[in-house]
């Protein structure tokens, strides 16, 4: 399977649209990932500006 990379929240997905924000604009041409749990107490989620748990990706290639 695919994971598939919004290019607004960088949430990585395997659904047509994104979970977040709803955005249907996904590539998969993405880099690195990071699994954040508690958005709120993790200082690489706050860097990165995740507000909320999920698996992102650190960098969208297009």
């Amino acid at each position: 399977m695919k994971y598939r990379a919004c290019k607004k929240c960088k949430i990585l997905t395997d659904e047509d649209k994104c979970p977040i924000c709803g955005s249907t604009d996904l590539t998969v041409h993405w880099e690195g990932i990071v699994a954040v749990m508690d958005p709120a107490t993790s200082d690489v989620a706050k860097v990165l500006g995740i507000t909320r748990p999920g698996i992102y990706c650190l960098r969208v290639l297009e």
